[in-house]
């Protein structure tokens, strides 16, 4: 069996620890069948929205789900999955904002999607935070945090024209794949030089990631989401390697080595 390594780090923000309050990121990923690939996705919901936890929980769960369907279902290429992740992630959102009886900007959040298999993975991105991927040993940006016209402004899937607000982009021989949010986005991307940042990038090389495998499903296709940190990956981010003003989470995936 295919074997991929994957695993999401946390840390609450100083902002929402001195308010009690709790993140409003949110970061999840699923094995495919056979263990053949993994969709995930991370997302952040926006400081000024009445339900940002709830809008970022529910897009990138849902994200990851819609991307797992279309990859069981239709044996799809990574690119086609992750705009199968939007599209679901988009509806969710509607529904709940009707159901709630709320508008969409209440829910206002980030969205990252990635699927990745043992020899491509592509990423669908609105919003800050960023995409790196590590391909012939060197990491490279494949998203890059999206800016508005004024200072801190970004967008959101919530949004109307979000499709045209979305980057995509995929890579081949992906040797690692990581995705974060804001709150971690300055310690990882060389903003000066528009690239990532290859030392620290290389910090988070010998984090010890375990080798994820697959679980029974439900015909309602819940278990087998993964949620949960890594302690390292918390350690990583509190041990002041970080700044800690914000929210940050980071999920990494690692898909496996010749031989395995």
């Amino acid at each position: 069996m295919t074997i991929f390594a994957a695993a999401i780090g946390k840390r609450i923000g100083d902002r929402h620890r001195a308010k009690a309050k709790q993140s409003q990121d949110y970061g999840c990923y699923r094995l495919l069948p056979g263990g053949t690939g993994i969709v995930a996705a991370v997302s952040d919901g926006a400081g000024s929205a009445p339900e940002a936890g709830t809008g970022s929980l529910v897009a990138a769960h849902y994200a990851t789900m819609g991307a797992w369907r279309r990859a069981t279902e239709k044996s799809a290429e990574p690119s086609a999955c992750v705009r199968a992740g939007i599209r679901a992630a988009r509806e969710k959102l509607e529904e709940r904002a009707k159901r709630d009886r709320r508008s969409m900007e209440n829910y206002h959040t980030t969205l990252i999607v990635a699927a990745a298999t043992k020899n491509k993975a592509a990423v669908a991105h609105i919003g800050d935070g960023a995409s790196i991927a590590k391909t012939g040993g060197q990491y490279k940006m494949l998203t890059i945090p999206a800016r508005g016209e004024y200072a801190n402004e970004t967008f959101f899937i919530t949004m109307d024209g979000y499709k045209n607000l979305t980057a995509y982009n995929e890579v081949h021989e992906p040797e690692e794949l990581i995705l974060f949010t804001d709150g971690v986005q300055n310690e990882l991307i060389d903003f000066k030089g528009k690239r990532a940042d290859q030392e620290a990038l290389l910090r988070l090389k010998f984090l010890d990631i375990p080798a994820e495998r697959n679980q029974p499903t439900t015909e309602a296709g819940q278990l087998g989401i993964r949620s949960t940190t890594h302690h390292l990956l918390n350690q990583w981010l509190e041990d002041g390697q970080t700044t800690h003003g914000d929210d940050a989470t980071i999920l990494i995936i690692r898909p496996p080595s010749e031989g395995k």
